[in-house]
């Protein structure tokens, strides 16, 4: 409902216009009036209206300066002029001044004045559609320059200042002002970005981005020579066009930087602090330089803030004894001695943490030991389908995501024990009869409890008789052989992600769920839980 305010000094004329109209039955409700613009100021400011229709001469302030008042107060209501015959020159000057229609006084009727409020209602109901629109679009136009200006820098980082035609008038464009400043990059890096992400205080990837660039807003100061580039979701840059930070003055910064993403956000952050550069064309070696000190943290762990002339890899040892570590792998695995090969893995990583040798060394490693575990079990499962040596990716993408060498490690170990127990589960058939019948009895009632006893009965042999000859076949003993069936099965429910972890170890017959984790961890290297989240 739009509000009207009718200022004139006669109190007939606003009784009059009161009684013209049922003003809320037309969507209009009437203020009290006032007898001048003085008055008539003080109502606006209190009530707000919409619609003002004011007299042209009245005591203290007339209609005229009434209305340049309330233009430099930036009005955004309509104003109607009444006038009498004779005010001619009144009426063009209050137009002048923004007024949007007027009424004479001697012959206003109900159906005019309703006429008149209606066509400036459609008015004011357009104005307020547009001005929606306008700041939409403005909103849009800066989120657009916002996002050009963010690739620009993203580009100038990446492929350096080459990568364009005439960088630095594209820069200005841009509202960058780097010319010959000196400056710093802060490289930061969101550790753990998907676990922060479905567990964090914010589960939205915009929401989440938005806030840490308005954190590092706030904690830069707006306003300051900086700029802030998001490389994506999870990585940003800081640049900062201050020689007056300094290297103590960048350390301090980081800290903050870390200390305020993990209190306000929970999120882990490490932080790389460039060398001082000077111009465009430095930008992309100081940034490079980051991307690689940032590497560092997979040795130290999250919330690392590392200078570029700290950060240095020792590959030598690593690289000389990967070529022997690599021969002495493969010919424990040919000669089928894989809990030696497991060691063997084990004591290659670390020596990769002790030098801090570059990750990406490491993982290459890793991916080998994978791809050497996969084609032995390929070949031991005699061409079964459902081991596949498509399996490997899956693997190679579980490393590739490893952040630190512990959880590297740890993947690592543990992949390889499953593949290599895949490998062994798959190997198992083509026994005598009597075995053969062993194994289907156990395979059905694995939910059960089963005695030695029970199976022994069911081929009809002589209990010790019976283990003697199923560890002769197998190698095996009943008990272990039985445990390993119920964990594979285990194991393969575990990878329906509606699947509960307590749910497959009683499908299999285990009720205590730690006796279950412990066994679990024990054939296949890793948890029950975390061997669920790889397959979710």
């Amino acid at each position: 409902m739009l509000k009207v305010l009718i200022v004139d000094d006669e109190k007939i004329v606003r009784l009059g216009m009161k009684m013209m109209l049922n003003w809320e039955e037309h969507g209009f409700q009437l203020l009290s009036g006032a007898d001048n613009g003085l008055t008539a100021l003080h109502m606006v400011d209190e009530t707000q209206p919409d619609i003002i229709v004011t007299d042209l001469i009245m005591p203290g302030m007339g209609g005229v300066e009434l209305i340049a008042k309330l233009k430099e107060r930036q009005y955004a209501g309509k104003i109607v002029v009444l006038s009498n015959y004779g005010d001619y020159e009144r009426v063009r000057e209050a137009m002048k001044l923004g007024a949007a229609d007027y009424l004479l006084k001697m012959t206003l009727n109900p159906d005019e004045l309703l006429g008149l409020l209606n066509k400036l209602a459609e008015q004011l109901t357009a104005d307020k559609q547009q001005k929606e629109q306008d700041v939409q679009n403005n909103a849009l136009l800066k989120e657009s320059n916002a996002l050009r200006k963010n690739l620009f820098l993203k580009d100038l980082l990446e492929h350096g200042a080459d990568f364009f035609h005439a960088a630095g008038k594209r820069a200005e464009l841009h509202g960058i002002a780097i010319g010959a400043q000196h400056g710093f990059i802060l490289y930061v890096v969101v550790r753990g970005y998907e676990q922060a992400l479905s567990s964090g205080k914010i589960k939205d990837k915009q929401l989440l981005s938005f806030s840490i660039k308005n954190m590092l807003g706030e904690l830069l100061g707006y306003g300051s020579a900086a700029e802030i580039v998001e490389l994506s979701p999870r990585d940003y840059a800081v640049i900062l066009f201050a020689e007056s930070y300094m290297d103590g003055g960048m350390r301090q910064l980081s800290g903050r930087i870390s200390d305020t993403l993990r209190m306000y956000l929970n999120l882990q952050i490490s932080v790389a602090i460039s060398e001082p550069f000077c111009g465009l064309e430095q930008l992309k070696p100081c940034f490079e330089a980051c991307q690689a000190a940032v590497r560092l943290d997979f040795y130290l762990g999250s919330s690392a803030n590392v200078h570029v002339l700290e950060a240095e890899f020792r590959n030598d040892r690593f690289l000389n004894g990967k070529s022997g570590a690599s021969a002495e792998i493969q010919s424990l695995l040919d000669l089928g001695q894989f809990e030696e090969a497991v060691k063997r893995v084990e004591r290659t990583v670390k020596l990769a943490e002790e030098d801090r040798c570059d990750p990406a060394i490491l993982l290459q490693f890793g991916e080998w030991v994978i791809d050497s575990w996969m084609e032995l079990a390929v070949s031991m499962s005699a061409g079964e389908e459902h081991f596949e040596l498509s399996a490997s990716e899956r693997y190679r993408k579980v490393l590739r995501t490893a952040e630190t060498c512990g959880q590297f490690r740890d993947s690592l170990i543990g992949m390889i024990k499953e593949i290599g127990a895949m490998a062994l589960s798959s190997r198992r058939g083509g026994y005598r009869q009597e075995i053969q019948t062993v194994v289907a009895y156990m395979k059905k009632r694995l939910d059960k409890k089963i005695t030695l006893a029970m199976i022994a009965a069911e081929v009809s042999m002589n209990e010790s008789y019976l283990c003697r000859l199923f560890k002769s076949e197998t190698g095996e003993s009943i008990v272990n052989y039985l445990n390993d069936l119920r964990l594979d099965k285990a194991r393969e429910m575990l990878k329906n992600r509606d699947c509960l972890v307590k749910e497959a170890a009683l499908a299999v017959g285990i009720e205590d769920p730690y006796y279950f984790n412990r066994m679990f961890k024990k054939r296949y290297g890793v948890n029950p839980t975390d061997f669920k989240n790889r397959f979710s």
